[in-house]
């Protein structure tokens, strides 16, 4: 239910189209990451072979998409 919900208000298409108000990519990436219940921040970063944070934005945020994909 959830997942239909998202896709019917939260299209893919239209959150990629969404202004980041000229926040760098890192913090925004940074924020997703912060934002994550402990549990989530444990998994990806035991998933990462460490914490997040001393990924790159790019590598951090291709962790957070994947973990996203397989889990909802």
């Amino acid at each position: 239910m959830t997942k239909k919900f998202l896709l019917k208000y939260f299209p893919p298409a239209k959150t990629t189209k969404c202004l980041h108000h000229g926040l760098p990519f890192w913090l925004q990436v940074q924020t997703i990451y912060n934002g994550l219940n402990l549990l989530t921040r444990q998994l990806i970063d035991v998933a990462t072979g460490g914490t997040l944070n001393n990924k790159t934005p790019e590598v951090a945020y291709e962790f957070i998409e994947e973990m996203a994909l397989n889990n909802y």
